[in-house]
């Protein structure tokens, strides 16, 4: 694949291919460079007594009444872009247990219905399809049951910001957007992926890993048996996703029967902050 031009004019073409283009990346370097040629962002000065910045790189534009913010970009602040951008956010499901049954927008009223909306008819209609690394049901359709707590069933798409503002505000929070069917139950499937880290340090700190991840490889289940994984056996001489295995399994000894002098703390964590496309094992 060629190296995607993120120019303005690159981002454009792009879009004309097809009816429907999403695109999520980081500002291009050429485009953030713009913002300081153009003297919308000035670079940072150091105080060099404190180690600190004298001021912000968008303050100039501030004070003076640009609407300009340093990591909140518009078209319409962005010198060579167009004035018009369009904005879209997702609606999500807030249950997992029942079939999704569509969404009702009558909340909005006729003045915040949106422009565009995008469900997974219309990528099925025009023959789009998400990579399969993202598996299935980006947007889920109607009749099922979704695989996980928010996942996304319409993109609502607006040409107006204030009208997408406003419609977002009044829709979120609101269970009733999203009508269910009959309860299921959640699904029982295997996960997205499922991995393992595993890292052995060397004799100093200063020494290579005996073995890492990050230096030689990361593992992965041989296949699944109910919805689990089943590791391989470890083996100190074998493959390097055996050699892997060999060191976790030793460090898991070791913490199920550990020295007299040792302090082995076990404790369970959790965190609302968790990709629902992996299973990872740590």
């Amino acid at each position: 694949m060629r190296e995607l031009d993120r120019s303005c004019r690159g981002f454009l073409k792009a879009s004309a291919i097809a009816r429907l283009t999403v695109i999520i990346a980081p500002l291009g370097s050429r485009a953030f460079a713009a913002l300081f040629e153009e003297k919308i962002l000035t670079p940072i000065q150091w105080d060099t007594a404190s180690g600190s910045a004298k001021f912000r790189i968008d303050g100039i534009a501030k004070v003076t009444g640009s609407k300009v913010f340093a990591r909140d970009m518009r078209a319409a602040d962005m010198p060579h872009w167009p004035n018009q951008q369009s904005h879209a956010f997702i609606l999500r499901t807030t249950q997992a247990d029942r079939t999704y049954e569509g969404f009702d927008l009558s909340l909005l009223g006729d003045e915040l219905q949106p422009d565009r909306v995008v469900t997974a008819a219309e990528p099925a209609r025009d023959g789009l399809a998400f990579p399969a690394f993202y598996g299935d049901d980006m947007l889920l359709p109607p009749c099922k049951t979704p695989a996980y707590l928010g996942q996304a069933v319409a993109m609502l798409i607006y040409h107006d910001f204030a009208c997408f503002r406003f419609a977002k505000d009044k829709l979120q929070f609101r269970d009733e957007i999203i009508r269910y069917g009959e309860k299921t139950g959640p699904l029982e499937r295997d996960p997205w992926g499922t991995f393992r880290f595993v890292r052995v340090g060397g004799s100093t700190v200063y020494d290579e890993d005996t073995f890492s991840s990050l230096k030689d490889t990361i593992l992965f289940p041989s296949t699944m048996r109910k919805h689990e994984p089943v590791w391989a056996a470890g083996r100190q001489d074998g493959k390097l996703d055996e050699q892997g295995l060999f060191h976790a399994q030793s460090m898991q000894g070791e913490l199920d029967h550990p020295p007299a002098d040792w302090l082995v703390l076990e404790r369970n964590y959790s965190t609302q902050s968790i990709d629902t496309r992996s299973n990872p094992t740590t």
